[in-house]
């Protein structure tokens, strides 16, 4: 794999991905992908063919990742989960049959994610509320519990949109996107369903009542 790795290595972006890459804002490979990037990387190499018929694309695909992945944040990209980046751009499809991976501009993806996130406000603003009057009250007030763990929390929102429920404490939060409702338990036990509407409303009376 030595060569492999350094044929990467000595590469600039440019050269294994021959796209505007700035342009684009994003990139997505997986293994139907890997022998055009080695073959970009290494040049039109008849060896690297044979080579790579004998080997698994896992063999391989760690040398790849691991190399890519630095040279991206050296880039001042990052890594996605495919599905929410599903969520935040609607023209990239998710693949289910092999595992696609997903590397963005960050200025393209915060200013797609702060979309979502303000869609998501209301689930913000519930798991606020759920965890004022049953998990931390003694953080403060709503709004400082608001503003400390939940506005715009990249981390909640993965949780969320990619697998479905996120947790704190003693407490779990499970998002149905479908029905587009937020269930609150602790300790196994349901204690509140949330939609948009009610939300909102409730926080609004209970900050008021704050003030």
């Amino acid at each position: 794999m030595d060569f492999i790795y350094n044929a990467l290595e000595k590469s600039d972006l440019e050269d294994i991905f021959p796209i505007d890459m700035e342009g684009q804002g994003w990139i997505w490979i997986n293994e139907d992908i890997y022998f055009d990037i080695l073959n970009n990387a290494v040049g039109n190499d008849g060896d690297l063919e044979d080579y790579l018929t004998d080997q698994e694309p896992v063999v391989y695909e760690s040398v790849i990742l691991d190399v890519l992945r630095q040279k991206m944040r050296d880039k001042g990209w990052m890594e996605v989960n495919q599905i929410l980046f599903h969520e935040i751009y609607r023209d990239f499809i998710p693949t289910s049959d092999i595992k696609t991976y997903i590397f963005t501009d960050k200025r393209f993806f915060l200013k797609n994610v702060n979309r979502i996130s303000r869609d998501m406000e209301w689930i913000y603003k519930a798991m606020a509320i759920d965890a004022y009057q049953h998990l931390i009250p003694e953080e403060g007030t709503l709004e400082q519990i608001f503003d400390r763990y939940f506005n715009d929390n990249f981390i909640i929102l993965e949780g969320l949109i990619v697998g479905g429920s996120y947790s704190l404490n003693q407490g779990e939060w499970k998002y149905n996107k479908k029905e587009n409702s937020l269930i609150f338990r602790k300790k196994g036990k349901e204690y509140r369903r949330w939609a948009e509407g009610n939300t909102n409303s409730v926080f609004r009376e209970l900050t008021m009542n704050e003030g």
